[in-house]
């Protein structure tokens, strides 16, 4: 290695303070050690080093460039060392021998160069600004963390400027990589950034082995213990010259990720060892079944498929997983795993098909690469499902949820839609505790209580509920893998009554709020209500406290219920911003046809037929789980509100365009009927009646009441528009007369409602 040095008595450090002068030498304390690998950049080094320059001014930093290059970067570097005297460019100039690992070895090589306190890696290609490193420095010393990522996943349009393959293709890495890596990656949105300021005493160089260009993932692979935060960033256009990520590199990192997933977890690497004898027995039956017995290669599959799957469960059984700390049996598990495998096969076979008949590829070859494909996605439904450690055996692991000190709930399951509410320490005083059972350690022929039970013991939907102080939940182990049906068909109504017991309605509804004052949008299920506050909330500032539920009290004052929200399909083009992975957008194409209007309707339909609707529903739910987010993933910097005095109600409907304004009687009625339709789905039918009362009081009529004095005088409107365009009426809302003159609208372009005398002065009364 090649390293040539500036002098310090020569640099922009020689009269600075805080140098430390010994007998002949200058040592200047470096806050901050900037590492740019480059290879073949000759044109982007002098704009590069201007910008840093500017951007650095008042910084004590050393710029560390690592050159692999072949052309004339280094006489450039060399140039930019001797013009821009505002910084301390180091050169370390690589032979082809040293340049093995690519840039990930390259920021190694720089790390153990560095004598910054702090050390910031980018590109040399301008794609990472320069001007955004005294912001993530500043961030790092305000936040004491050790990390700070500049994260494109978390900007509105962090890959912007890239061409869409390559958008496409950073969407695919990064689902992969948060497939394999679940555990550690769960709160980094983007670990293949190459823009990031690391804490330097914080690692060992010396560790890390990389191979191609995502150093950052083995950083935070290996070092798990860093604090890590993430600030938005959006890639900028390359400066010069052509991008050195090509397949060669894609080979690499993938390569590259096997290798991790191996030193973080062993049972990976059993798990392929497995498999790779499993695949022999695949390999062996088939031809057997289609060469010795004539069967058609696609039926001979479906055969080899169970004899592997035996063999692989096994092997994995005895030497990879182990007993595991889970309750269920090994009959239960080898099921388990032979449903799994079945159900990977009915997407095999078609690549198997179009291998083999499309391509021409002999069908024992196409074979092996159709399983090698699934390979990772078996792994991950083995480790985190079949041998997962069973909930139950950790009485230790308690969640606890305190809703605007309301109601407190204390919880055996992690409840998704109250993560809001969710508080770090114990609560002293629950009002609702929820835990799971199992069917033979409860007695649900007693007659205390709630009980609803479909018959299928620990493979089905049970629960008990016994109201007292605190009432007592008890469910069934499948709802401890299906927690949004937990919440959504137990816990929800649940929490519904309490509130009212308490002075407070859980309305269905979704709430805006603008200057302290609140809008209420109340419409009955699946009709496009999410998709209005989404672009309402994209095109104003307003506030959000709620998308489906909302807590109102009789002094109409409102208070946030911030479920995440699900969304479909129809809701992407909404929220083009939207921080959704590649894997979650591709995943969104099954979830929104299953959990759709369309999905709702035939599971209300399937529950007149008296089959097991509620365990259907949480099997499937907890196979593939409803397309939930919070709202700030969908609408980056939007600003949550936890209060505010309700101004308006708005009822959305669809159908021909109409414009209603409503009386009171007819609001409280509606606002119920409202209520009633978000519960409508088992076992709530079947349990309304005891839910609904306490004591012996019907709590119908207090919520009733709740509502009919909380609404009187509010203004209200009825609304209804064939082009779904309700979002656009409700800026106007804000100000002046609710439906009369708008004094203050946001924009002029947006419509206001107007009274029913206007509209009958210009023949545009419509009546129903």
């Amino acid at each position: 290695m090649e390293t040539t040095i500036n002098s310090p008595e020569q640099g922009p450090f020689a009269n600075h303070p805080n140098t430390r002068q010994g007998t002949g030498q200058v040592e200047p304390r470096i806050e901050l050690s900037i590492l740019i690998p480059a290879k073949n950049e000759v044109n982007c080094i002098h704009p590069l080093a201007a910008r840093l320059q500017r951007a650095t001014e008042g910084l004590r930093v050393e710029v560390i460039f690592i050159d692999d290059s072949s052309d004339g970067t280094r006489e450039k570097i060399l140039e930019a060392q001797q013009r821009y005297t505002g910084l301390r460019i180091i050169p370390v100039f690589r032979t082809p021998n040293q340049s093995v690992g690519g840039l990930g070895s390259a920021v190694v090589q720089g790390l153990k160069v560095s004598k910054g306190e702090w050390v910031c890696v980018m590109d040399a290609d301008l794609q990472h600004p320069p001007e955004r490193i005294p912001e993530m420095l500043e961030k790092a010393k305000s936040s004491q963390a050790d990390l700070i990522v500049a994260s494109r996943m978390a900007a509105a349009q962090g890959f912007k400027n890239l061409a869409l393959h390559r958008a496409e293709v950073s969407y695919f890495l990064l689902w992969l990589t948060h497939l394999l890596f679940p555990g550690r990656l769960k709160k980094v949105l983007d670990p293949l950034t190459g823009f990031f300021l690391l804490r330097r005493s914080r690692i060992e160089p010396g560790s890390l082995a990389p191979r191609g260009f995502k150093i950052l993932l083995e950083i935070l692979l290996k070092f798990p213990e860093l604090s890590v935060i993430e600030i938005p960033f959006q890639i900028e256009n390359r400066h010069a010259g052509t991008s050195k990520a090509g397949l060669r590199e894609g080979l690499h990192f993938l390569w590259h990720l096997v290798i991790l997933r191996t030193t973080v977890d062993t049972r990976f690497f059993g798990f392929l060892v497995v498999g790779i004898t499993g695949l022999i027995v695949n390999t062996i039956l088939l031809a057997v079944f289609t060469d010795v017995f004539g069967v058609h290669y696609l039926l001979s599959v479906i055969a080899a498929t169970q004899g592997s799957t035996l063999w692989n469960f096994a092997l994995l059984n005895r030497w990879v997983f182990g007993p595991s700390e889970n309750t269920r049996g090994p009959f239960r598990r080898i099921i388990e795993y032979l449903a799994v495998n079945n159900l990977l096969l009915a997407f095999r076979a078609p690549l198997l098909a179009f291998f083999t008949a499309g391509l021409g590829i002999h069908y024992l070859i196409s074979n092996l690469a159709s399983i090698a494909l699934f390979t990772v996605l078996r792994f991950m439904l083995s480790d985190r499902w079949i041998w997962a450690k069973d909930r139950r055996r950790q009485p230790s692991q308690l969640f606890h949820y305190n809703i605007h000190n309301l109601l407190k709930v204390e919880s055996a399951i992690l409840l998704p839609e109250l993560e809001y509410f969710r508080v770090d320490e114990a609560l002293n005083a629950v009002d609702i505790r929820i835990r799971v059972n199992s069917h033979k350690d409860v007695n649900l022929a007693a007659p205390a209580g709630i009980i609803y039970d479909e018959g299928l013991r620990d493979f089905g939907f049970w629960l008990q509920v016994l109201h007292g102080d605190p009432t007592e939940v008890v469910v069934s182990p499948l709802l401890a893998h299906s927690p949004h049906v937990l919440y959504t068909n137990v816990v929800e109504p649940i929490l519904r009554w309490g509130f009212v017991r308490r002075g407070w309605v859980l309305l269905h509804g979704a709430c805006l709020a603008h200057d302290g004052r609140a809008i209420l949008v109340t419409a009955r299920t699946d009709t496009g209500k999410t998709t209005t506050i989404l672009k309402s909330l994209a095109a104003h500032p307003f506030t959000f406290l709620s998308d489906d539920m909302v807590l109102l009290n009789p002094s109409g004052l409102v208070r946030c219920y911030p479920k995440p929200l699900t969304i479909s399909l129809h809701t992407l083009p909404v929220v083009k911003n939207a921080q959704l992975t590649f894997g979650e957008r591709l995943g969104l194409q099954v979830q929104s046809r299953l959990h759709s209007r369309l999905g709702r309707h035939v599971g209300l339909w399937l529950s007149r037929l008296r089959l097991p609707t509620a365990s259907l529903n949480a099997v499937v739910q907890m196979l593939i789980p409803p397309p939930k987010y919070r709202v700030e993933r969908l609408v980056p910097g939007v600003r949550y509100l936890n209060s505010a005095r309700l101004s308006h109600l708005t009822f959305i409907e669809r159908g021909p365009d109409y414009e209603e304004i409503m009386g009171q009687p007819e609001i409280t009625r509606t606002l119920l009927e409202n209520a009633e339709d978000a519960y409508g789905f088992p076992p709530y039918p079947v349990l309304a009646s005891s839910l609904s009362h306490w004591n012996g009081e019907d709590l119908h009529k207090r919520e009733q009441e709740i509502i009919r004095t909380a609404v009187q005088g509010v203004p209200a409107v009825r609304l209804r528009r064939s082009a779904f365009d309700w979002w656009k009426f409700l800026p106007g809302l804000f100000y002046g007369q609710p439906f009369g003159k708008v004094e203050k609208p946001f924009s002029s372009k947006y419509p206001t409602i107007p009274n029913r005398r206007q509209r009958a002065a210009s023949g545009k009364l419509m009546t129903r």
